[in-house]
């Protein structure tokens, strides 16, 4: 009897070994993913059958969200939060507000339109892959400029996030950078189109190229007021930076993520374009700059809070840029 349970316990766990051996082997050929060596690769597997463990037990609770098979998901939490969420610039200016994020405020939502989703009014340009340069910074403020353009012209064009990089000396390239240094850079230089400086996810040196539009100035959102965020959404997508080192970031696939999975320490610049209040968990939707295999085609919805900071600490640095009149 012994002798069976052991034989049974060790087919088992060889299926369960095959099964994470298949599953990783199309992780690699879905991605594009190549390791130097067997070792290395043997070490990424044993990260990737880890986070697949969290991946199948918080998807059995039937949360509001659902995590899954990303393009991260060999790398463990602390590598992704290296290479994907570590603007220092952030860092700098803005401290964690843990403990203000759980005073909640009662605010007044019924003057605003119940919806707004600026990728269906012809204003959000495609997701972008910023790769392995902290760049998402330059993506966002790029973006929201894209957002303002196109409401001013009728077109949406890709302007390039690359001249930020190389040329905005404020920010520190692939080492993060805040929006508001980008729209500052822009109001004295201008943006290219991303055709004629197109990225590399490096930093390089600046290069002299026509420029399309210019700006005029930004607005910074007010702190701490989901009420002013979800306003100025309504008049245009709107660069936000947030927190998102978490795990639930990391291998997020689809559905909303609450506000307890991440933290208020800023690390990311995103884009937020609309959000929903008629539904049974209001939610924000953001763009990522993590390319479209990630998420929900590149987006992810936050839900709603009224704390002072916000899901991930949305509401702690908005800002927008505006055009000449």
């Amino acid at each position: 009897m012994i002798l069976f349970a052991l034989i049974f316990i060790s087919l088992c766990t060889a299926k369960d070994t095959l099964s994470v051996e298949l599953q990783f082997a199309a992780f690699e050929k879905k991605f594009g993913k190549t390791y130097v060596g067997e070792e290395e690769r043997r070490f990424r597997m044993s990260v990737f059958s880890n986070n697949l463990k969290i991946v199948d037990y918080y998807n059995s609770k039937q949360s509001s969200f659902v995590l899954g098979i990303t393009p991260f998901i060999d790398l463990s939490n602390d590598e992704f939060r290296e290479r994907f969420a570590s603007n220092t610039a952030f860092e700098k200016k803005a401290k964690s507000v843990e403990s203000s994020s759980s005073q909640q405020t009662s605010q007044d939502y019924s003057s605003l339109p119940r919806s707004i989703d600026w990728r269906a009014k012809n204003t959000v340009s495609s997701v972008k892959d910023q790769k392995n340069c902290g760049a998402c910074w330059a993506f966002a403020a790029v973006a929201s400029i894209e957002g303002v353009y196109a409401q001013k012209t009728g077109k949406i064009l890709d302007f390039s996030p690359q001249q930020l990089v190389d040329c905005d000396y404020s920010s520190l390239g692939c080492s993060g950078g805040l929006m508001t240094y980008a729209y500052e850079y822009v109001m004295n230089n201008g943006i290219s189109l991303e055709s004629d400086y197109p990225y590399k996810a490096s930093q390089g040196s600046c290069k002299k190229v026509d420029f399309v539009t210019s700006i005029m100035g930004y607005y910074e959102v007010p702190v701490g007021s989901t009420y002013e965020l979800l306003k100025a959404t309504t008049k245009n997508p709107v660069s936000v930076a947030i927190g998102a080192d978490s795990i639930f970031f990391q291998l997020y696939t689809s559905g909303i993520l609450a506000e307890e999975l991440c933290g208020t320490t800023l690390n990311h610049g995103v884009l937020l374009v609309g959000y929903e209040l008629d539904t049974a968990t209001p939610f924000l939707i953001v763009k990522n700059s993590w390319g479209a295999s990630w998420g929900e085609k590149g987006y992810i919805r936050l839900a709603l809070s009224d704390s002072y900071a916000g899901t991930c600490g949305i509401n702690l640095m908005a800002s927008y840029p505006f055009l000449s009149l």
